[in-house]
């Protein structure tokens, strides 16, 4: 941000009234840029820049939690273990597909399977402290997914802002080249014709 705003002045000491006019635009847009970079920034930091960091590890660490949770199902009988395992199962694979496809259709197929292993864990005949580890250890998986979704979201959202700000300065950036190309030629045709009448002298 600070090296373009040194070379705006630049432009502005070196420029016309033409260009003159265009610049408190770009001043705006460039300001506009760096506030918004510093958003995505603060939301990649939250997401995590790596598996290990942030949302992303929280994630990590409630997956595991959860398939540790379903990978003891011997207090079950056989039919609900094998309905929990398919679920779980499912839940996996919803959640790779939106963080592959970004696909609203797997966000929400994610949720309703989420509500469907809850349904299956209530019908289950057993002690409330069993269901209920397994129900907590997927109730925060489901939740850690949804912030992983809401801050990935922010920052696709701020680098689709930055690449219309950037668009926008396109022709502006243009428009400036034009002109100092076109005071380089006539700079440089009074350069030539001083040079021809000193000649003459």
């Amino acid at each position: 941000h600070d090296l373009a705003a040194k070379s705006l002045e630049r432009i502005e000491k070196n420029s016309g009234a033409d260009v003159a006019r265009l610049l408190p635009h770009v001043r705006d847009v460039v300001s506009n840029l760096k506030s918004i970079f510093a958003q995505m920034v603060k939301a990649q930091e939250t997401v995590g820049f790596d598996e290990s960091q942030g949302i992303q590890g929280t994630l990590r660490d409630a997956i595991y939690i959860a398939e540790t949770a379903a990978s003891d199902l011997s207090w079950l009988t056989k039919d609900d273990a094998q309905a929990l395992s398919i679920s779980l199962s499912t839940l996996r694979r919803h959640q790779a597909d939106f963080m592959h496809r970004r696909s609203i259709e797997s966000r929400n197929a994610f949720l309703a399977e989420t509500e469907n292993f809850r349904s299956i864990v209530g019908k289950v005949i057993a002690a409330d402290i069993m269901k209920a580890s397994v129900n907590d250890a997927v109730k925060f998986y489901a939740s850690a997914f949804q912030s992983w979704v809401a801050e990935t979201q922010v920052v696709a959202s701020n680098l689709e802002l930055i690449d219309n700000d950037t668009r926008e300065l396109i022709p502006v950036a243009d428009k400036i080249i034009r002109s100092a190309a076109e005071r380089e030629v006539s700079a440089s045709g009074l350069l030539a014709a001083s040079q021809a009448q000193t000649r003459n002298i």
